[in-house]
């Protein structure tokens, strides 16, 4: 291998490095504020944005998901 292609794949394994440190240091799935199913169903309603049958489907998710 020559000098030039070792330097080339230093440099890229220290970028490489800089942007892993990056991701990995910001969480990728933060807590939700609110836990509470009732309560996250009850704000979603008070927006008057969503039909009863789109905040049924969300409730379901809720209730089925492993992150709240």
């Amino acid at each position: 291998m020559l000098k030039k292609e070792y330097s080339e794949l230093q440099e890229k394994a220290k970028l490489y490095d800089v942007i892993k440190e990056l991701v990995f240091q910001t969480p990728f799935f933060e807590k939700p504020a609110i836990k509470n199913t009732k309560e996250i169903l009850r704000e979603l309603g008070k927006t008057g944005k969503y039909n009863q049958n789109f905040l049924k489907s969300i409730k379901k998710g809720l209730q089925e998901s492993s992150y709240l």
